[in-house]
């Protein structure tokens, strides 16, 4: 049998968890709107894969690809275009892909085009605004259930009659 003790610190647990998914959420999509704002202005262009690498262990590590073009003014520029794990193993070095580099700085650039870049800031800002979401939701239902708020149910991983120290049942 459980006892209150250990499922409301489990119900504490599940609650932080999710919080911090929500927050990863949200981390992940500011990082897709901050680089697709990057390249509002974007210029589209065509560049060639000069070489595909990652840093880090292969599963978690940060995956790119620098890539060379010529700008409007034919001038030559190299860039480095850090990209999902998924996308970086149907690349391969050598071949030619669409890009968009902004014309204030031609080293931000994003791979694909403008319906591309669209969707990236798009989907940037649904996942910022969900996982901020889950996150606050999540915080709410932890306080409100710690402080007896607002008619959350209860979450009290600690005996409120004996000074704040569970004590459990007799055997």
């Amino acid at each position: 049998m459980e006892s209150h003790g250990t499922a409301a610190w489990g119900t504490i647990a599940g609650l932080l968890f999710t919080g911090c998914i929500g927050v990863g959420l949200a981390w992940i999509g500011r990082a897709y709107w901050v680089l697709s704002r990057r390249t509002r202005d974007g210029v589209a262009a065509t560049a060639v894969i000069e070489r595909l690498a990652y840093t880090g262990p292969y599963l978690v590590g940060r995956f790119f690809a620098l890539v060379s073009f010529r700008d409007v003014g034919g001038i030559s520029r190299s860039a480095k275009i850090v990209l999902p794990a998924v996308v970086w193993n149907r690349l391969r070095e050598g071949r030619a892909v669409a890009i968009l580099y902004s014309a204030t700085d031609p080293r931000s650039v994003t791979l694909g085009g403008r319906g591309l870049r669209t969707l990236n800031e798009v989907a940037g800002a649904i996942f910022v605004l969900l996982g901020l979401l889950i996150a606050l939701t999540a915080a709410w239902i932890l306080i409100a259930g710690l402080f007896e708020w607002g008619g959350v149910p209860p979450i009290r991983p600690f005996d409120q009659q004996h000074g704040g120290v569970y004590l459990p049942p007799p055997r």
